[in-house]
């Protein structure tokens, strides 16, 4: 029985705003698809022709499911020198009504946000229950032509007390424009969870998991680790400092079933900054984890999944990873990473800036299905081609 969730696997270098990058699975619904940006901060991972360090505007990057077949990415100004991005595409293949039902709320872009912190209005997106909903930032993009004020465009999003997005970024100064994703689990077998930690430092800061979306009500309990997956973290960036180590983390499960770990390189400096999470449990997903730290090579890096996953389109990648230079070379430390086969996760950085850290989990979602199946797996692009 093919599996509820299929993921499509991406690399898109981004070019002039207006790139485009079709899809080899026509996702049929928006309503019923995601993009995922699985780069720190949701920009990009920097240019493939160069390491040299980059202005913001340059790192500056944004995707969206612009077509049912087709992803279209975004940069800033006249940048037309490519900048690479690595994700995914999430579409549900069930019922509807099934238990294991994702729905897409909302997506679109804040435009030019001057303020430090924005709310976007959900309330006729049809949102049933807004603890239920995961906030994506899925690009942030800034016409800041310094290799400084990063903080300004790094942010982390949730859905207040009247169920609208609010997305927040550190300090004011130099516009940016974000693009978002809002998605509610809908289904009866999936659980959401959010934790916020107001207030981080260096080293590891603890987060308790809440049920509620403005991290309040009872505990948010995974169970089990291995049936939970950390599908967003991000971070409100702090009031004044812009190095790789104060803008980059690694998110990972704590001590507990209820608690999220996020770990800032030494000397981070994080006034002001906070970090904000959500997690999503289902009895049928199993997540398998690895780390890693040192000097990486600028370019590729792979990491090996054991035991392997069952099937590529069936599967998901959790990732994070944080930089320790000491200094601006924003993308250093912001490694971008997707799924290239059952056994590796592949990871891409045009620059190295002093030692990496890394966290990964592979996300097997092919025990999710419905019983009675769900509509007939869409044809890929070279199927209706002709090509076997």
């Amino acid at each position: 029985m093919p599996a509820s969730i299929k993921v499509e696997h991406f690399e898109f270098d981004i070019g002039a705003d207006g790139s485009t990058k079709a899809l080899t699975t026509d996702v049929g619904d928006l309503t019923k698809a995601f993009v995922r940006n699985n780069t720190p901060r949701g920009m990009s991972a920097g240019p493939p022709s160069t390491n040299a360090s980059q202005w913001v505007q340059v790192i500056s990057a944004g995707i969206d499911l612009s077509a049912t077949d087709q992803l279209t990415g975004h940069r800033e100004g006249a940048n037309s020198e490519p900048v690479r991005v690595r994700g995914e595409v999430w579409r549900y293949e069930g019922p509807p009504g099934g238990p294991n039902e994702i729905k897409v709320r909302a997506a679109g872009t804040t435009g030019v946000v001057t303020p430090q912190a924005i709310t976007i209005d959900l309330s006729s997106a049809g949102i049933v229950n807004p603890d239920r909903c995961v906030p994506f930032i899925v690009g942030a993009l800034s016409p800041t032509y310094q290799v400084y004020y990063i903080h300004r465009v790094t942010a982390g999003a949730w859905l207040d007390a009247n169920g609208d997005l609010v997305i927040e970024r550190g300090d004011t100064g130099n516009v940016v424009e974000f693009r978002y994703v809002v998605v509610e689990f809908t289904g009866s077998n999936w659980e959401v969870g959010h934790g916020e930690a107001a207030t981080v430092a260096e080293g590891t800061n603890t987060i308790t998991l809440k049920q509620g979306r403005e991290f309040d009500g009872a505990d948010f309990d995974t169970g089990s680790w291995a049936n939970a997956a950390i599908i967003s973290a991000m971070q409100k960036g702090p009031d004044n400092k812009d190095a790789v180590e104060d803008t980059t983390f690694t998110a990972y499960p704590g001590a507990g079933t209820t608690q999220v770990a996020a770990e800032f390189a030494p000397g981070a400096e994080l006034v002001g900054s906070r970090v904000i999470v959500h997690v999503v449990k289902h009895p049928n997903m199993v997540v398998t984890r690895g780390s890693g730290s040192g000097v990486i090579g600028e370019g590729e890096d792979n990491y090996t999944i054991s035991p392997a996953l069952t099937a590529l389109d069936e599967a998901a990648l959790e990732w994070s990873s944080f930089g320790d230079s000491g200094g601006r070379g924003h993308a250093g430390g912001a490694l971008t990473a997707h799924l290239t086969s059952l056994t590796n996760v592949s990871s891409w950085v045009h620059r190295t800036a002093g030692p990496v850290s890394y966290r990964w989990g592979a996300i097997d979602l092919s025990g999710i299905t419905d019983a009675g199946g769900g509509p007939e797996p869409r044809p890929s692009r070279l199927a209706l081609l002709g090509v076997s």
